[in-house]
């Protein structure tokens, strides 16, 4: 009877046959981007792809990249700098995307705020992170956080989306800040913030203690977003829908690179 066996020299001669080692790949160079680089890159490349989709609007990454150079340019007629804290209590708004590559595009960094938070949790971290400016809801979910700054001392500048129809009269409002940027063009373009530089302050749940804040680079924060993108082999074509908070830092990241 003719044998099927094959014979070989040794384990590795073996073990070369049965998986052989797979063609070389050529790996890309991976470049540093600030975020607000980054969507500039994406505006220029893809302007009418759809970057942020909900059920009552499109943006596009053309869409985004111009109204987050508006905020921007508003955030420095309000005073904000390289380095300073931004705060966002935003729910998954469409909004949340423009102000957070606004305050990238400062070069000042977002503090993203659980927006569940009561007033002691909303007091303590306002001062824990000595944010400038806040940018938050009117409400959401029963919560009004116009009531809740009032007992917060200091307080910072506030800019308010409104959430429920409540705004306060006299209250700047996003629009509001969008306008204020309209009228100070380029104020924000003559800073530009490295890759290496704190994009995001992270606060932690405080399961076991107060909650601490994490700084993280923007070229970190994109790295995190494209190895996410990788893994779960994302094509250009593919939509991502997000169930989870905007403010957690798995989908911070993923909103850049989606």
């Amino acid at each position: 009877m003719r044998s099927w066996a094959r014979s070989y020299q040794n384990c590795d001669e073996r073990r070369h046959h049965v998986a052989p080692k797979p063609a070389a790949r050529t790996v890309s160079t991976w470049h540093q981007y600030t975020l607000a680089g980054w969507l500039d890159d994406c505006a220029a490349r893809y302007p009418q792809r759809p970057f942020v989709l909900t059920d009552e609007i499109e943006l596009s990454y053309a869409d985004v990249a111009a109204q987050s150079r508006q905020l921007a340019d508003g955030l420095v007629s309000l005073g904000v700098r390289p380095g300073d804290r931004v705060g966002m209590v935003l729910a998954n708004y469409p909004e949340f995307v423009a102000v957070k590559f606004a305050i990238a595009r400062v070069g000042a960094i977002a503090v993203p705020f659980n927006y569940l938070y009561q007033q002691d949790e909303l007091r303590y971290v306002l001062a824990d992170s000595g944010c400038k400016v806040l940018v938050g809801m009117t409400g959401f979910q029963g919560l009004d956080y116009q009531s809740m700054l009032d007992g917060v001392t200091p307080r910072p500048a506030v800019v308010l989306l409104d959430t429920d129809g409540r705004v306060r009269a006299n209250c700047l409002t996003v629009d509001d800040l969008a306008a204020l940027g309209d009228e100070n063009v380029g104020a924000s373009s003559g800073f530009k913030p490295d890759p290496t530089d704190p994009g995001d302050m992270l606060y932690t749940s405080g399961t076991t203690g107060a909650p601490k804040g994490v700084l993280t680079s923007h070229d970190a924060v994109l790295r995190t977003a494209y190895a996410s993108a990788l893994t779960r082999a994302y094509e250009t074509v593919d939509a991502y829908c997000s169930r989870c908070p905007a403010i957690t830092c798995s989908d911070t990241s993923r909103v850049c690179f989606l």
